[in-house]
């Protein structure tokens, strides 16, 4: 039998071993990570904890999904997203050089499509288009703003955030 090939390898505790095998006592796992977490962040073993962290909050993901209610099925999604875009903030690649340029391109495509310009009643240039994608999800402050310029700043949020929460934790654990 042929697993599927994981990007990030993680070792699991006993207990997890035993959860995907029907035990459903995530809380108990989540807390033994967290600990272990704590315990090779105490020691400034950084690279390890990092796994731990991974660990934890797959156990709550797992926790909330096999929970049962609808309520908590739909709060375990975000964390399904945050895992597959991210890896919970662990992970700086993939948000800067992958999902930054798809977004921008995708919305220079969108402004393009549309027709929409930063300057009204003037013809719509690709480089401009280009410049006022690249303005707005970088937050940029531009004097003539329009929706599609609030929707990408409320899309490069989270990815540049989480960005620079792992580009941080990258470099404390150098220290």
């Amino acid at each position: 039998m042929v697993k599927n090939k994981v990007l990030v390898v993680r070792n699991k505790i006993i207990d997890e071993q035993l959860l995907d095998n029907g035990n459903t006592n995530y809380e108990k796992v989540s807390k033994i990570y967290n600990q272990l977490r704590k315990n090779y962040e105490s020691k400034l073993l950084f690279n390890e904890a990092s796994k731990f962290f991974i660990c934890e909050m797959e156990a709550i993901r797992k926790s909330l999904w096999n929970a049962g209610t609808i309520r908590e099925r739909m709060t375990s999604i975000p964390y399904s997203l945050y895992n597959s875009l991210e890896l919970y903030g662990e992970r700086y690649f993939w948000p800067l050089i992958i999902w930054t340029p798809v977004t921008i391109l995708t919305l220079i495509f969108l402004r393009h499509y549309l027709g929409i310009c930063s300057v009204p009643h003037s013809p719509c240039n690709i480089m401009d288009q280009a410049v006022d994608s690249f303005a707005s999800y970088f937050q940029f402050p531009r004097s003539a703003t329009n929706t599609l310029d609030t929707v990408e700043r409320i899309l490069s949020i989270p990815m540049l955030g989480t960005a620079f929460i792992a580009i941080r934790r990258k470099f404390e654990r150098i220290k």
